[in-house]
């Protein structure tokens, strides 16, 4: 899985135990979930994303509600690496999102120390904290790839975004358009709840 690369060195230091990740622990975490050596650098690109302050990581591991990191595989590697964005997305079936997912969730347990009731105080939990990881899906959007739009000009990207799991918005009765739009603002117009 390291492929000679040293594996030592310290990749990030993860709340709320403050372990120490380094690209060994990574390569354990990712093998016990099912990675490919081709996914090991989607998943120390979002460990290191997970350790910026700004992300507040140990207030997601803290809070009561069922928040958890989703990655989003974005480019080249996106494709090469086999990661999914299309239909069934979120479900089973595509083993470079399932594992990777799987695999930062076994670092935020293992490294990290997000167990819960000690490090990781959501009340109910949800799925997305068992994995939660996507590709975007480029070629069926109408808009730019993500990372372009802030400024990342990268052939392969990862971002990192703690929220909730998905929420379906379900209609089986509209039959115009903006019936359908005015249910699915509803559904973004409201906040989280714990």
């Amino acid at each position: 899985m390291l492929a000679g690369n040293p594996g030592d060195a310290v990749i990030a230091v993860l709340p709320p135990r403050f372990g120490e990740a380094t690209r060994r622990t990574l390569a354990v975490n990712a093998v016990m979930a099912g990675c490919l050596p081709v996914h090991l650098p989607v998943l120390e690109a979002a460990v290191r994303a997970l350790a910026r302050p700004e992300l507040n990581l140990r207030g997601v591991n803290a809070t009561t509600h069922c928040v958890a990191p989703l990655l989003i595989v974005h480019g080249e590697v996106a494709r090469t690496a086999g990661y999914h964005g299309g239909r069934g997305a979120f479900g089973p079936g595509n083993r470079a999102n399932a594992a990777t997912g799987r695999a930062l969730r076994l670092v935020l347990l293992h490294v990290a120390g997000a167990t819960i009731g000690d490090g990781d105080a959501s009340t109910q939990g949800g799925p997305a904290k068992y994995g939660y990881c996507v590709a975007e899906n480029v070629d069926a959007s109408p808009w730019p790839a993500y990372p372009t739009t802030i400024g990342v000009d990268t052939a392969s990207a990862v971002t990192v975004h703690c929220g909730e799991a998905p929420h379906n918005v379900h209609d089986m009765e509209s039959d115009d358009p903006a019936r359908i739009l005015d249910k699915v603002a509803s559904a973004m117009a409201t906040t989280a709840q714990n």
